[in-house]
């Protein structure tokens, strides 16, 4: 009985509701235990539905493209990338403790499989996540500077919990494109965690911003408090590629 009864003080103040954590105080006599069983369904349902809905509108603000999961990442195909520091992410404890991290390999090895997991992940554990590739990122966010529209846009990337960037270094940035990206990691430092997905180790992001002084500031901010990733290995798609074209000479035959 007591623990029914700590269990339904605990729930409603967790949802807010005073007047029910102190229900004792509004009844006359002692309730019965089916009565109190019953009120603490009504509160686990009411938590689990504010739950769901809270976690549906948070995946519909995260501008995830795809719905990974890590039940289904092949963490055998990568041998640089011990499982255990997979687990570890995944605990979601690096956007507590406001850690970046940077997920470095070649094309196809699943980086970008991984931070969306690890979004998913975010989320049901409350957090806010927002995803965006970032070329187009960066182009909308001069777009919106132009427009003198740049703090409106900016904003909900400088307060998300978890930012997620895909595809940096694949293509050289321009001037005012390394600016933005500088100006973006500036004010998310040491206050919230970016996962960014890229083919180029620290040493190299020069190849992509080109200017050194910029780089060396823009990676002084993000190296800070980072957590490195090492996914180099076999390409899924190229293997799924080749499969599709072994199975389809097979059909042929």
């Amino acid at each position: 009985m007591m623990s029914v009864q700590s269990d339904i003080q605990s729930l409603a103040r967790r949802l807010r509701l005073p007047a029910i954590a102190d229900y004792r105080e509004y009844l006359a006599e002692d309730p019965e235990p089916l009565f109190l069983e019953g009120l603490l369904q009504l509160l686990q349902a009411e938590l689990a539905g504010r739950e769901e809905r809270g976690f549906a509108r948070r995946l519909k603000e995260s501008r995830l493209s795809m719905l990974k999961t890590l039940d289904v990442f092949e963490r055998h195909r990568l041998p640089h990338l011990p499982s255990t520091q997979i687990d570890e992410l995944a605990t979601c404890s690096f956007i507590r403790n406001h850690y970046n991290v940077l997920a470095v390999g070649n094309s196809g090895t699943g980086k970008t499989h991984l931070g969306m997991a690890l979004g998913i992940e975010a989320l049901r554990q409350g957090f806010s996540v927002r995803f965006a590739g970032v070329m187009p990122l960066l182009d909308q966010l001069i777009e919106a500077r132009d427009n003198k529209e740049l703090s409106q846009q900016m904003r909900p990337l400088e307060n998300c919990d978890l930012l997620i960037l895909d595809e940096f270094g694949y293509l050289h940035l321009s001037p005012p494109q390394a600016s933005m990206l500088f100006q973006l990691f500036a004010i998310r430092h040491e206050r919230k965690s970016t996962y960014v997905t890229t083919n180029l180790e620290f040493s190299k992001w020069v190849d992509s911003i080109g200017d050194l002084t910029l780089t060396a500031a823009l990676v002084d901010r993000f190296a800070h408090k980072s957590i490195l990733l090492n996914m180099n290995g076999p390409s899924y798609r190229l293997e799924e590629g080749r499969g599709a074209t072994r199975n389809k000479k097979a059909r042929e035959q």
